[in-house]
């Protein structure tokens, strides 16, 4: 079991940025929060957001101090893939967001400072640069299930079972005994 842990994480965080969640419909709302550095004075920072054409800022920025981040209530207009700039003290770099994508698409709720162990369990893109203030970039995305039978299951559920089932099913041919 320790042996089958860092595979079984590798695949799973993999497999969630796929099955995980689903890409927003146009006219759906969503948050985008940046987390910031605990040491960075909120009122101070200089924020600001550039939207594609794809999405129309709906509030000015929340800044919630407890929780060390700044919230946009975002509403999407247009299908795509579509680029957010965010500036941060003369520094810009983009969060991509997901509208109405194909049925199975990549979509990466959080894009972290780049660290390894941060990298490892949000594949979905590239880090930030470690000389910003901002420790990750987040999207809202209602999550995906998975119709099984007219059943809604999380995808986890269903790749536990299937495995299960084709480990069984496979063992007199792995020759593998429990």
């Amino acid at each position: 079991m320790l042996i089958m842990i860092i595979p079984f994480i590798l695949i799973v965080t993999q497999l969630n940025v796929w099955f995980g969640y689903q890409a927003l419909e146009p006219g759906e709302t969503t948050i985008l929060k940046v987390e910031l550095e605990e040491s960075v004075n909120l009122l101070n920072i200089d924020l600001t957001i550039e939207p594609s054409t794809g999405f129309e800022i709906e509030t000015p920025p929340l800044r919630i101090k407890e929780e060390g981040e700044i919230n946009w209530r975002l509403r999407a207009k247009e299908k795509g893939l579509h680029d957010l700039t965010i500036a941060a003290n003369n520094q810009r770099f983009t969060k991509k967001v997901a509208v109405a994508e194909k049925p199975l698409s990549k979509i990466s709720p959080l894009k972290v400072r780049r660290n390894f162990i941060n990298e490892l369990l949000n594949p979905g893109e590239l880090p930030l640069s470690g000389d910003l203030p901002i420790k990750a970039v987040g999207v809202i995305y209602p999550a995906k299930n998975m119709n099984l039978f007219g059943w809604h299951i999380h995808w986890l559920i269903v790749y536990i079972v299937l495995s299960a089932i084709l480990s069984f099913a496979f063992r007199g041919i792995f020759k593998v005994e429990i």
